[in-house]
């Protein structure tokens, strides 16, 4: 009798763990992160999420999307107000967009003055519309002045002595680009380029040239492009980009998704890059590589900007789990999340620690101590607009006429028109 009293003591004590166990999986809050990524991501973020559920009752749902199909299902579920995601990858330039369309929680409840200082100074710019906080950086982007080094020993050229303080000057930068290209493609033969940019015809890159003159890319309202766009500084810049495809030295008919791969199979002397270029090369096998800092204008010295900007955290207006959301948001982006997913996939830190940690290690590779002062220093975010989708494209546009021969000062009148009308709808 003792036997089986003790047995069924057992199996009571058995059935009430497996109960206890299966109301606390039932208790658990399930979020949903959704990002881009697909086919690449995956891999890197499910071990970092695994270990976040381990010491919080949460479950993360990960799913992982090509870029433009996120910026579709994203349209579709929040302009529906879905309460579906919960969490979403934003790119940054979308957050201003995506407050003024009410898709976007403000994080200021969740993040404290302190914590959001944490951040590197771009990266909470890049977050923030009309004075709240909403979109945590996940990591960040700089670029970096890459050369063809047999090419500049063929040439018989000699890089001048430079670091972030005693940059190159662009004036410089296209003399040197000119002269490697004459001495290993005399005759144009070979459709060697002496100087690339490798997101040509993009503004993320292109922006930097008015940037680094001290000129802003928008007025401070999101909106103003008269007085900008066709400022002096705007206008110099502009017509340095085209005369570096007018004088040869930069290659028409190429375009930016070809521009990397073309500097590793040498059709590119000078390259202005991101800082993947060096794993790149790396894994194929190119080695005629190094690097310095984005140039500066002369006189300009002090002005001098760099592109910048990745992906960030948003937690959705409409979920239902707004405080859980914001907690592995918090984790991704400042925690130790954030420290293994730049691990994971080799980023530049948007923490003002992560940069310290890059500046301080004397084994760090030489580009990434360049890319973490740029980061800290020079980085300039794109601009930050609900128009930002009609901006990019208008500028795009005018920024591949202009590489191709349009006069500089009517396609800048010809951009301020369109961007005036396509700003009417966000105007309060």
């Amino acid at each position: 009798m003792k036997k089986i009293l003790g047995s069924l003591l057992v199996l009571a004590l058995c059935l009430s763990f497996f109960a206890c166990r299966k109301a606390e999986k039932q208790d658990r809050v399930e979020i949903v992160y959704v990002t881009t990524g697909a086919g690449q991501w995956e891999d890197k973020l499910n071990p970092i999420i695994a270990d976040y559920e381990k010491t919080h009752n949460v479950k993360v749902k990960l799913e992982c999307y090509q870029q433009e199909q996120l910026f579709q299902n994203l349209e579709v579920k929040l302009g529906s107000k879905s309460s579906e995601y919960d969490v979403i990858g934003v790119d940054v330039p979308m957050v201003a967009g995506y407050v003024t369309r009410g898709y976007l929680e403000p994080m200021d409840q969740y993040f404290t003055t302190e914590e959001k200082n944490g951040f590197i100074p771009s990266a909470v710019t890049a977050g923030t519309w009309d004075g709240k906080f909403y979109c945590p950086p996940m990591n960040t982007s700089s670029q970096l002045l890459w050369y063809n080094t047999d090419y500049v020993k063929q040439a018989g050229v000699t890089i001048p002595e430079n670091d972030v303080y005693h940059r190159l000057t662009w004036e410089q930068v296209v003399d040197l680009a000119g002269k490697v290209q004459r001495a290993v493609d005399p005759n144009g033969t070979n459709g060697i380029a002496g100087l690339m940019f490798e997101q040509v015809g993009r503004i993320y890159q292109i922006l930097a040239l008015p940037n680094s003159l001290g000129a802003p890319s928008i007025g401070t309202d999101g909106f103003t492009v008269k007085g900008i766009l066709d400022s002096p500084e705007w206008i110099k810049a502009l017509e340095f980009y085209k005369s570096t495809f007018d004088n040869g030295v930069s290659l028409r008919g190429v375009t930016a998704d070809e521009v990397g791969n073309n500097f590793r199979a040498g059709k590119v002397c000078f390259l202005i890059g991101g800082t993947w270029n060096q794993a790149e090369a790396d894994r194929s096998g190119f080695k005629s590589i190094a690097y310095c800092p984005c140039p500066a204008f002369r006189g300009y010295e002090d002005k001098v900007a760099t592109p910048t900007g990745s992906w960030h955290f948003g937690v959705s207006a409409f979920s239902e789990h707004k405080a859980e959301a914001a907690e592995f948001v918090k984790y991704m982006s400042l925690g130790e999340g954030n420290t293994k997913w730049l691990v994971a996939n080799g980023d530049i830190p948007s923490t003002q620690k992560g940069i310290e940690a890059i500046t301080n290690n004397t084994d760090a590779p030489g580009y990434l101590k360049i890319a973490a002062y740029e980061a800290a220093h020079t980085a300039v975010p794109r601009p930050v607009t609900p128009g930002y989708s009609e901006y990019e494209t208008v500028v795009n546009a005018m920024l591949e006429d202009i590489r191709n021969g349009a006069d500089v000062k009517s396609s800048v009148a010809s951009s301020i028109s369109q961007l005036n009308t396509a700003f009417v709808k966000y105007r309060k």
